[in-house]
């Protein structure tokens, strides 16, 4: 059983809530966007959002990063618009060497609160002499994932 919310709890929103000397009311607002907005419209006020060349700028710098490690011969796997099975799949399949994910999507709970997110990069780092085929299981982000041995 999980707390329902009108959306889950991110990186991102929890970060808010903290530059924002943990301010209850807007980890309310931030995961019940329906009371945020009947706030914003009893009062005549305009809720504060990202910028969108802040935004742009921080996906630009991503994105050179990403280019520079493919271009120094890292082996980068783009996750973008993939749902967060699609990022377990592709590490279960990892048999050996370093691969960068890139914006790979992570879901979970932690304890009732529902949690998501988009990693900018994760590496995995399987060594040559740990195999993941080997391994009877892995425990990825609360999933187990099976393998033959």
């Amino acid at each position: 059983m999980t707390l329902p919310t009108e959306r889950n709890l991110t990186a991102d929103r929890l970060a808010q809530y903290v530059k924002r000397n943990r301010c209850e009311r807007f980890l309310r607002f931030s995961l019940f966007k329906s009371e945020a907005d009947s706030f914003a419209r009893r009062y005549g006020v305009r809720l504060e959002t990202l910028s969108s060349l802040l935004a742009e700028s921080g996906q630009s710098y991503e994105r050179e990063v990403v280019r520079e490690l493919a271009t120094n011969g890292a082996t980068v796997q783009d996750l973008f618009n993939k749902p967060s099975a699609d990022f377990l799949d592709t590490i279960a399949a990892q048999t050996t060497g370093k691969v960068f994910y890139y914006q790979a999507k992570l879901a979970g709970s932690i304890g009732l609160i529902e949690c998501e997110g988009i990693a900018d990069l994760i590496l995995i780092d399987v060594p040559k002499k740990l195999k993941m085929s080997n391994l009877s299981w892995l425990a990825v982000i609360g999933k187990q994932i099976h393998f033959d041995s």
